[in-house]
């Protein structure tokens, strides 16, 4: 393939624009990895790899950062190891062509690194509204009724003229629904359904389960033949694979991060740090079961994640240990 017939890596597909967003630089950072491997002697890639670079400081940020992801993993070229942060036209100067083969691995040595820092990459095609790490977003929905994106979530619209509906894709959100008898909102989560006719409730979608929360007002939540009504402060839990359960919660509680707090009762450690990763822009990754089962209440400023992954683990003999920026492991010692 001619690098020069393969789309611009410094263009988004939708707009054909210069991207602001985060996701789209790595995603730009990952495909010129792929184009300098593919034609390392095309002077005129490496002049466009070179205005990339200079066109915005966050370009060289997240060239850095995949070469710096690759090295973490133990797949950096050894041609690029101590050379990522040289100027582009030594870079594009000293990569060395791989042939085929080479040039096959590499590509989908990318796409790992793809799928790695941006896993619900594919979403934002699916998404009417997304957030990013870190971010919420208050949404007027076209009914009236609200819905609060928590960090690192997507929803899509699914009205239709008998009903008012969303599909969450990832994360959580907070919906405070209008009345409407004439018109139910339901909120479609995998194989589980949420229907409301006006109520304040929140709905999380984890790695293990569908928890849905209310505020307030009457909910059902149902996965094929069971059901649960909800009353305000009772949870359902819809675990993946499993059954439907109901639990009563602390009312204050639902929805803390809104404030951008997590307020916790009883949790499991490993519960809460889950709860934090969407805030922090890198991986937390837990090891140790000592300290991934300690139950904690409390709480937590997810405002600066790190600071509240100290005061978590801290009080209980957990480490947590800054390998890089974007790379935080806990473990018991």
């Amino acid at each position: 393939m001619d690098a020069r017939s393969a789309r611009e890596p410094g263009l988004t597909e939708r707009s054909g624009q210069q991207s602001d967003h985060p996701e789209d630089v790595a995603v730009e950072a990952a495909r010129w990895l792929v184009a300098l491997k593919e034609a390392p002697r095309d002077a005129a890639l490496g002049a466009r790899f070179a205005q990339w670079l200079a066109v915005d400081p966050r370009h060289g940020d997240a060239w850095d950062n995949t070469c710096a992801t690759y090295e973490k993993l133990g797949l950096m070229p050894s041609v690029l190891r101590d050379r990522w942060h040289a100027p582009p036209e030594r870079i594009s100067a000293r990569l060395s062509p791989g042939g085929r083969a080479g040039w096959v691995a590499m590509a989908a040595l990318a796409a790992g690194l793809i799928v790695l820092l941006l896993p619900g990459l594919a979403l934002r095609w699916q998404a009417d509204q997304l957030t990013t790490t870190g971010q919420t977003r208050d949404v007027q929905l076209s009914d009236g009724s609200r819905a609060v994106l928590g960090p690192d979530s997507a929803l899509a619209f699914d009205d239709n003229g008998a009903r008012r509906g969303v599909r969450l894709l990832r994360g959580r959100v907070f919906f405070d629904v209008a009345p409407d008898p004439g018109r139910p909102f339901r909120v479609r989560v995998g194989d589980t359904d949420v229907t409301v006719l006006g109520t304040a409730f929140e709905v999380a979608l984890t790695s293990a389960d569908t928890e849905v929360t209310v505020v307030h007002g009457l909910v059902r939540v149902e996965r094929g033949a069971m059901r649960q009504d909800l009353r305000a402060g009772e949870q359902a839990i819809a675990a993946r694979g499993g059954g439907l359960t109901r639990k009563t919660v602390t009312p204050d509680g639902i929805a803390s991060w809104r404030e951008r707090r997590i307020d916790v009762r009883n949790r499991r450690i490993a519960d809460v740090v889950a709860d934090l990763r969407p805030w922090y822009g890198g991986r937390i990754i837990l090891t140790g079961s000592k300290i991934s089962e300690r139950r904690v209440s409390g709480s937590y400023n997810a405002a600066d994640p790190l600071e509240a992954l100290a005061a978590l683990i801290g009080p209980h003999g957990g480490t947590m240990r800054r390998i890089t920026p974007w790379l935080v492991i806990v473990s018991d010692d």
